[in-house]
């Protein structure tokens, strides 16, 4: 067999800065692996904005190996910012799928015997209205966010995307999947696969699994010094509640802040800024000051998995989000296979579905700071945390392990059941 595929990404092909990126990072790695031990003759093409070194979220080591992966091409495509803006607004998303959609209906499809094109997020949620369709081309949506969950996009400065007509774009997009007969909407979780089906009427049936999860087999063992340095200011703590993400208002990363006063505990909070003056951080540094909390503003990326990895006192790693589709930083901490980290969650959204309260992880309202510190100490003990994450462990094998869902999907996609 001959295969293609495209992935589109905003993030995650020579940058590094969201969750959107490090889900296309797994994607590359993980299929590209499969298709090598399937034995199948495959191509990789790789589409995103156009970057330079100084663009936010650019990542060089990340571009020298996708570019130096065989059988891997990388095209950076105008998006109309001149290399400004990599995730943009409506007319840079419009753009950027015309420009990306010229390339792919270019390419001479007879010779493949499949094509899959798999499209992420916002920038692109559009892109199928503008390939041409082929009996062999199966094209995948992969929605990370809507704004109907959302409301506002953090990433542009000084600006508040028009609600209308970034709905208008997203309902296109999946009014696009429901009405062609090779497009699918990829599936990240439960969660947001319903609210799709019911705000945004897309057919149930034109999804297929997706689920975000973790490469469970791999160990990246290669820290930042930046990481190492950072971590000498925290390491000598008995214990710490650590939150960490972009610095976003409905992450509600100043919980940490409050939660560690109320159980004495050391809070550790890693916010990545969209931009520098972003009035967030302000407001996290008051707090912070208030309640005596350790803030790490735009420190290397792998800061947080490093103390993660590292600290040898009992952990609370907080999901403290007011609004959440997926968390990624459940199954990261998970992977980690350790007993002294105890994951506590918002329960809303998605959360909900990756934690079994009092099972796997604990559940709490922050709404409720009191009850929430309560129920945090009741669990905050070795014995109940060894056992949580273990019963985490389970769960990330059983339903998250990203090999087996990529292998899956893969088979679907080519008719290899």
């Amino acid at each position: 067999m001959k295969l293609l595929i495209n992935i589109c990404s905003h993030d995650g092909i020579i940058s590094h800065y969201n969750g959107v990126g490090t889900m296309t990072l797994k994607y590359i790695v993980v299929f590209s692996g499969i298709l090598s031990k399937k034995n199948i003759d495959y191509e990789m093409n790789l589409f995103t904005p156009e970057y330079d070194t100084t663009s936010f979220g650019y990542n060089h080591n990340i571009y020298l190996k996708h570019r130096s992966m065989p059988n891997t091409k990388i095209y950076q495509i105008d998006n109309g910012s001149n290399k400004k803006v990599n995730y943009g607004d409506i007319n840079n998303w419009k753009l950027l799928c015309i420009n990306t959609a010229k390339v792919i209906n270019n390419i001479d499809m007879s010779i493949y015997d499949k094509v899959i094109t798999i499209y992420n997020d916002t920038p692109f949620c559009s892109l199928g209205c503008y390939l041409k369709k082929e009996v062999n081309h199966k094209k995948v949506l992969v929605l990370h966010s809507s704004v109907k969950i959302h409301k506002v996009d953090s990433a542009i400065e000084n600006s508040i995307m028009g609600y209308n007509e970034r709905l208008k774009w997203e309902l296109n997009g999946i009014d696009y999947i429901n009405k062609d007969p090779n497009s699918y909407y990829g599936s990240i979780c439960d969660y947001f696969c319903n609210h799709l089906v019911d705000e945004y009427n897309l057919n149930r049936n034109k999804t297929i699994n997706l689920y975000n999860g973790e490469i469970i087999n791999n160990s990246d063992t290669l820290y930042s010094g930046e990481a190492i340095k950072l971590f000498d200011k925290i390491k000598d703590f008995e214990s710490i509640i650590i939150s960490f993400g972009r610095a976003e208002q409905y992450k509600n990363l100043e919980a940490s802040f409050y939660l560690g006063k109320l159980l004495n505990i050391p809070s550790i909070v890693v916010a990545q800024l969209y931009y520098k003056e972003q009035p967030i951080r302000f407001d996290l540094e008051k707090i912070a000051k208030e309640t005596n909390g350790n803030l790490f503003i735009d420190t290397a990326f792998d800061f947080p998995k490093y103390v993660l990895t590292h600290f040898k006192g009992k952990i609370i790693c907080l999901v403290p989000s007011k609004k959440e589709i997926m968390g990624l930083i459940i199954n990261e901490a998970r992977k980690l296979k350790r007993d002294n980290i105890l994951i506590v969650a918002n329960s809303i959204g998605g959360l909900k579905e990756q934690i079994e309260s009092g099972v796997d992880g604990v559940l709490v309202d922050l709404n409720n700071l009191e009850e929430s510190k309560n129920i945090i100490l009741k669990y905050f003990n070795n014995e109940d945390i060894k056992r949580m994450c273990a019963n985490g462990y389970k769960v990330l094998t059983t339903k998250y392990d990203f090999y087996k869902i990529a292998n899956k999907f893969i088979d679907n996609m080519i008719g290899e059941n």
